[in-house]
């Protein structure tokens, strides 16, 4: 019995550990200046991979334009940075309604969060 509680104990702070460790990794995570995402994503043509798993191409320009090429769609429209992040307006994306987003490095890649936190596109390459 005194065995089997201690493999207990171990196994029990050998996953809070690892748990603990995943969130420091996440806490360190944060999101972008409005300088960093214009240093690493204005005037450059992204490569993202969408949080619903389809493959896109955004360029944000230094103008606030942009244009977005997600499949066969296309569409172009407006950006611009705010204190948290870059808001986006598309002319056919959520019907021209303005999203938010937060922009996050996460070891070398980019991730794009929309306003709820979940994962709106993982920048796979970029380009100048």
């Amino acid at each position: 019995m005194k065995s089997r509680l201690g493999r207990l104990w171990v196994c029990g702070g050998a996953a809070l550990a690892v748990l603990s460790g995943a969130g420091s990794v996440l806490a360190q995570e944060q999101p972008l200046t409005g300088d960093e995402i214009r240093s690493a994503m204005v005037g450059k043509k992204l490569f993202a991979r969408a949080g619903t798993g389809g493959l896109l191409d955004l360029v944000m320009r230094a103008d606030g334009t942009a244009q977005i090429a997600i499949g066969n769609m296309t569409d172009t429209g407006t950006w611009k940075m705010t204190d948290k992040g870059y808001c986006a307006t598309w002319q056919k994306i959520r019907a021209g309604q303005e999203r938010c987003f937060t922009v996050v490095r996460r070891g070398s890649s980019l991730v794009i969060f929309n306003p709820d936190q979940s994962v709106s596109a993982e920048v796979l390459r970029v380009s100048d």
